[in-house]
């Protein structure tokens, strides 16, 4: 761990979270179906953390409030948020989706549908960055994840045909 500095995501009052946006944004990967007869498209997050040097990213699914009435609509999704979708037009440039990026002054994040490709331990790519002050300001601590892991007993990434229908075509 880095001298006089605690790890970046804890405090005296527990976890100092820097967070995606709660709006216009939503992984997608494949979760077991609950009758056991394969797989379903399904809202996916992920946990990023740093400790003693080491930068981890961890996938799984999760059951987002806003999929029940009166959440979102299905063109929310299928219509990547009725835009240019950031994360799939950053694959097709050059096979990298940057998940987050540090401008100097804060963490940019992808909007739309980010997929989560089968390709992720090279195709994605995280800044890390640290607090002294609770959170009150941020500084860039890394780029890059030693590790990434997906939970897949619970989650598994698009396929090449589901990245397909997407738009998602790589360099």
């Amino acid at each position: 761990m880095h001298a006089g500095r605690r790890p970046p995501e804890l405090s005296g009052d527990g976890k100092i979270f820097y967070g995606p946006p709660t709006v216009n944004w939503m992984w997608l990967g494949n979760r077991p179906k609950r009758d056991g007869s394969g797989t379903e498209v399904y809202p996916v997050n992920y946990q990023s953390v740093e400790f003693e040097d080491n930068t981890l990213v961890a996938f799984g699914h999760f059951t987002p409030h806003s999929i029940s009435n009166p959440g979102r609509d299905c063109v929310d999704c299928h219509n990547n948020f009725g835009g240019t979708n950031a994360a799939i037009e950053d694959y097709n440039d050059d096979g990298i989706i940057d998940v987050t990026g540090w401008d100097g002054a804060a963490l940019n994040f992808p909007t739309g549908v980010v997929p989560l490709p089968e390709d992720y331990q090279t195709s994605l790519h995280f800044d890390f960055v640290t607090t002294n002050d609770l959170g009150a300001t941020w500084e860039f601590l890394k780029s890059g994840a030693d590790e990434i892991q997906v939970l897949t007993d619970f989650v598994t990434p698009l396929s090449t045909g589901q990245m397909s229908a997407l738009g998602m075509t790589g360099p």
